[in-house]
């Protein structure tokens, strides 16, 4: 499910990015004008990659150990988009969302990680 939401997100910055992009950044320089859009659509497309990895990880896990360690890898590298958002555009409410978001993945998959690890070292005694 939160899978969903991380791509959600994504879908969610294309749309809000979209119309000021469209309508011009006049009060930009120019090559700044032309790195703006290619930056935010990028944050958005990452947000959307992402979350798609993570989504196809989760439906492949179903008890697989082997695929703790690659969800804990994109849980990580959702966080930090997260965390870098909110150190780049603090006061954009869209950043600290996405910051709580990627925490909470992360925070997740972390989780998954110990759980499982801990089940599975009882298993083995």
């Amino acid at each position: 499910m939160m899978a969903i939401v991380v791509m959600l997100f994504g879908v969610l910055h294309f749309a809000a990015s979209y119309a000021p992009v469209q309508e011009g950044l006049g009060t930009l320089a120019p090559g700044t004008f032309k790195a703006v859009p290619f930056y935010t659509y990028l944050a958005g497309a990452l947000l959307v990659f992402l979350g798609g990895v993570l989504l196809v990880l989760f439906v492949q896990a179903g008890g697989k150990r082997s695929l703790e360690t690659p969800i804990l890898v994109v849980g990580t590298l959702i966080a930090v988009c997260g965390i870098l958002s909110v150190a780049f555009v603090y006061r954009n409410p869209f950043s600290w969302m996405t910051a709580i978001l990627g925490l909470a993945v992360f925070i997740d998959s972390l989780c998954l990680k110990l759980v499982d690890s801990k089940k599975y070292k009882k298993a083995a005694r």
